[in-house]
């Protein structure tokens, strides 16, 4: 019989799975032992000649032996346990890619630096978070029964699961092709796709599985209601409020992963389970309450073309109007806060400078890398850098993580640190330059609220932490500066 042909019932795949992960272990956590035996068997002893390569060259034999064999075995066992449950066979072809896509974490797992050099790693890897997926995927799916997910069932949530199963395919096909150089765009143009897939992809498998959750606790209700005997069938109920409940639960899932996908994506399955439970313990029940009172007095309005519907469907807009609101006023306040920074004393540059000093107390080290690749004749250096003589006329960048030319116990935005250009001619300094930004983000879109601000007597809408990614904040810096450079120079 071939290795995907026919069903697996459930006892039999709970069996084979349980041998299938023993085998991934074996590959991964136990391997060092399985090292340590061979070392012993051949009569080796450390520092001994052609002994040094052992490990190397043991791990290169039976590293990818051991992992490919799980993935094809791992490929036979769910493509027949899907068949089983009422899924297309195809499906089980999902969960061994998601373990593919983590084949380099697995493949150097345990095996050590010697041969994670030969494979050309030579940096930490990030967590096998693809691996852990296919793991907890692996032990849902002996869950059904047979033909359990075969039909009925909510559509909307099994059309959500494919987009989320369609997005974390191509997002561990990319990863794979990128890791064996089989990308059909170049490298520079994959990697800032890779790198957005990567702040999604962890988010999206705690969706996968809690809708993988919430489909098999469904079907095994569904199955309970089909043996029980009834002697008619149950009046139809109206269904009035389960669109707009779900509908307001996806939106409101939805506006909270956007706004954690802000933030960058370095943990586990674990880590990203527990904050996004935080979030929406925070953010759910209002940011619920927000999009259902509006989509339930819409569709009630559609329903029974009532003009008193229709007007409880104008009131339950009100808070979006409350959010736009809040986004006319911060667009006001970012263009006073750009009127003032214009009124600020200048002078013009009366000479084109050779050196750039960079002093304060922000990131020097960075801004002065970000600027030595510029064609403008101009050598950024830091003060106080040994070898360095200053000229008569140069320019002063000063850094720092406050701002005397900001209003008073205004709190500055950490993700466009300020900064003041001086010429200095004659040590004489004068301000050419300034630049920056008080902490006044729009508010985020799609609309989240975490509930009634009795302060400012309006809805709390999130706007994301005043806290930026050291690189994001530095690239703003030196982008900001180049500018500022560019503009004073232009013409000299």
């Amino acid at each position: 019989m071939s290795l995907w042909a026919g069903t697996l019932d459930r006892s039999g795949y709970v069996r084979r799975l349980g041998a299938g992960l023993a085998l991934l272990l074996l590959a991964t956590v136990w391997f060092p032992f399985i090292a340590a035996a061979v070392f012993r068997l051949t009569g080796c002893t450390m520092g001994s000649q052609g002994c040094n390569v052992l490990p190397t060259v043991t791990a290169a034999a039976l590293k990818p032996l051991l992992f490919y064999g799980f993935v094809l075995f791992s490929l036979g066992i769910s493509v027949r346990r899907a068949r089983h449950a009422g899924l297309r066979g195809w499906f089980g072809a999902f969960i061994p890619l998601m373990f593919l896509a983590d084949s380099a974490f697995i493949l150097v797992s345990g095996a050590g630096w010697g041969y994670a050099f030969s494979l050309g790693i030579v940096t930490r890897l990030a967590a096998p978070r693809y691996a852990e997926f296919a793991v907890a995927v692996s032990i849902l799916l002996a869950v059904p029964r047979e033909g359990a997910l075969r039909d009925g069932g909510n559509c909307y949530l099994k059309w959500t699961m494919l987009g989320l199963a369609g997005l974390l395919a191509v997002g561990a096909a990319l990863r794979i092709g990128s890791g064996i150089g089989l990308m059909l765009a170049s490298p520079m143009m994959a990697r800032p796709l890779l790198r957005a897939l990567a702040s999604i992809t962890g988010y999206a498998m705690v969706a996968f599985l809690a809708l993988g959750a919430i489909v098999l606790a469904t079907s095994r209700a569904a199955a309970g209601r089909t043996t029980a005997p009834t002697a008619r069938p149950p009046a139809a109920k109206p269904r009035s409020v389960v669109f707009p409940a779900l509908a307001a639960t996806i939106l409101a899932l939805v506006a909270i992963g956007l706004a954690l996908v802000q933030s960058e994506d370095r943990f586990s399955i674990l880590d990203l389970t527990l904050g996004l439970t935080i979030a929406v313990g925070m953010f759910g029940v209002p940011t619920f309450l927000l999009y259902f009172a509006p989509i339930a007095a819409g569709n009630r309005a559609v329903r029974t073309r009532s003009i008193a519907w229709l007007a409880v469907f104008i009131v339950c807009l009100a808070p979006f109007g409350s959010w736009l609101w809040r986004c006319e006023t911060v667009h006001e306040a970012r263009e006073a806060e750009a009127r003032d920074i214009a009124n600020i004393p200048k002078v013009p540059l009366t000479f084109r400078p050779s050196i750039v000093l960079i002093e304060g107390e922000g990131d020097r080290y960075c801004v002065r890398a970000g600027l030595l690749g510029e064609a403008n004749g101009m050598t950024p250096v830091l003060a106080g850098q040994a070898g360095v003589q200053l000229p008569d006329k140069y320019l002063d960048v000063h850094l720092g993580r406050v701002s005397q030319f900001a209003p008073r116990r205004a709190v500055l935005d950490a993700t466009a640190p300020p900064f003041e250009i001086y010429s200095v001619e004659a040590d004489d300094p004068e301000l050419i330059a300034v630049s920056y930004t008080v902490f006044q983000r729009y508010p985020f879109f799609p609309p989240l609220t975490n509930g009634f601000n009795r302060l400012t007597g309006d809805l709390d809408w999130f706007r994301g932490g005043n806290t930026g990614e050291a690189l994001g904040s530095c690239r703003s810096l030196v982008d900001r500066i180049r500018k500022a450079i560019a503009a004073a120079t232009d013409g000299r």
